[in-house]
């Protein structure tokens, strides 16, 4: 897991999944939406810029069979976040630039 303040009310959420025979994507948003939940402090958020993929993890002890493993990140802006129209949209517009 990792989390860090962009601006105040508005944070870069980022978890990932235990390993298991089939990709969980429902455990990742609800991991994800805990985290979001604790930094936001209770007061409500939304997302946005939401990237959910999984990826292939193959522990030593079992040989060739690959587990997956789902990787959840994005931002997450608090409910009672300060920030104007222009400041959420440059971070958009930085986005696309990267």
């Amino acid at each position: 897991m990792a989390t860090r303040m962009v601006k105040p009310g508005l944070y870069y959420v980022k978890v990932q999944t235990n390993a298991g025979p089939l990709p969980n994507y429902a455990s990742a948003q609800s991991m994800w939406n805990e985290q979001a939940a604790l930094v936001c402090k209770g007061v409500g958020h939304s997302e946005t810029m939401i990237d959910s993929y999984d990826y292939d993890f193959v522990p030593a002890f079992m040989g060739l069979i690959p587990y997956k493993i789902v990787s959840r990140s994005g931002y997450c802006i608090c409910a009672d976040n300060k920030l104007s129209e222009q400041e959420l949209s440059a971070l958009y517009d930085r986005s696309f630039e990267e």
